[in-house]
């Protein structure tokens, strides 16, 4: 990856199609060479015509902030300079080198066809459990600064971060992994196979930890569940202490947290359920924090009693969020451990024998291969 520079672009217009009149108001550009971001570019752009209102109120750039700007004739050349040889990447590549490619072209700049990258395809190939993959969500997920969402120069930095994680996604999947993405590469928008050949030769004599050999393929080892419990006899935490001896350290976990009558309510009917091993049917209302109310007594009775305590969800994403979200809160109020796993009907597994099944068929239907 040393010898490849990646211009990362983005940028902001009046509309969707620059065959229909529609310009570029703002373009950034970060340049990305030898893992790291050592060049940025961003130019606001007069489109000689007027900026629609709800382009405005998405962007913050408005007329006013144009006008006094230069049209894009006059920073073609250097854009073209920036792409010349380089990867050109992008957050829906479609759109923004369809923009490039056309206001260049009207510059009498023909730019070559470049590889491209787009980092939404890769962010699915790479990040699969993620929820969503705007660069709101993205950025949310890998924990980025996103100052100024719908602004070039902000847009074009955290994809140029995503970007770079993504890269390193990539260098840590284990050989077979990664030869098995590069027979399917050829299906893809990116143009991934002279990165995935790198890859390939600097991994084909090294063992990636977590993952077992599998046929063709690899796959994640399985976590196991640390049943370590500290025993220290001289803990003793009841929901009625929570009121006087916990609710700052709740808000200070939970940024904006409020005291909620209703949620010490149900905390304490929760925990009664539990003592008592009766059944609780609890209506509440919206904003009380139901999942904090029936997670911190389900924890405080796996403690005391030793055994597992089995939350069904209504949704799969309300799944995630408790593991993911709920349950570090959690975890971080007790001085014991608080250990969770998700379990999931058939239907949610995959099998590996139908998926090398599949892996070998000859399919370029791009749905599928995503």
């Amino acid at each position: 990856m040393n010898k490849q520079r990646f211009v990362v672009i983005d940028v902001e217009t009046t509309g969707n199609s620059p065959k229909k009149g529609d310009k570029i108001i703002q373009i950034a550009a970060v340049v990305i060479e030898n893992g790291q971001i050592t060049e940025r570019f961003s130019k606001y752009i007069n489109p000689n015509k007027s900026i629609p209102a709800f382009i405005e109120q998405l962007t913050g750039i408005s007329n006013q902030m144009v006008e006094h700007e230069q049209p894009f004739e006059a920073v073609a050349e250097e854009v073209f300079r920036l792409l010349d040889g380089a990867y050109f990447v992008a957050h829906n590549i479609h759109f923004d080198l369809g923009f490039v490619k056309y206001e260049l072209h009207k510059a009498g700049f023909q730019l070559p066809d470049c590889e491209v990258l787009d980092t939404v395809e890769l962010s699915r190939i790479v990040f699969p459990g993620f929820e969503g993959y705007k660069l709101t969500e993205l950025s949310e997920e890998l924990q980025l600064r996103h100052d100024q969402p719908h602004r070039a120069d902000s847009d074009a930095e955290v994809t140029g971060l995503i970007f770079l994680e993504i890269l390193e996604k990539l260098r840590q999947l284990p050989y077979p992994t990664l030869k098995q993405l590069r027979r399917l590469s050829q299906h893809f928008i990116s143009d991934l196979t002279h990165l995935l050949d790198m890859f390939i030769y600097e991994n084909r004599h090294t063992e990636i930890t977590g993952y077992v050999r599998f046929s063709s393929f690899s796959v994640r080892e399985p976590e196991s569940i640390d049943g370590r419990v500290n025993e220290d006899g001289n803990f003793s935490f009841e929901i009625e202490n929570w009121e006087a001896g916990n609710e700052k350290a709740l808000s200070e976990l939970m940024p904006g947290y409020e005291k909620r009558d209703g949620q010490m309510m149900m905390m304490k009917e929760v925990a009664e359920a539990f003592a008592n091993r009766e059944h609780a049917l609890i209506e509440a209302p919206p904003g009380i924090g139901k999942t904090i109310g029936y997670l911190i007594p389900a924890a405080l009775f796996a403690k005391k009693s030793k055994k597992p305590v089995i939350i069904s969800t209504y949704s799969t994403l309300l799944q995630q969020q408790i593991l993911t979200k709920d349950l570090p809160i959690v975890q971080d109020l007790f001085p014991f451990p608080v250990t969770a796993a998700i379990l999931k009907g058939q239907s949610h597994y995959l099998c590996l024998y139908k998926f090398e099944q599949v892996l070998h068929e000859d399919d370029d239907n791009y749905d599928a291969i995503q």
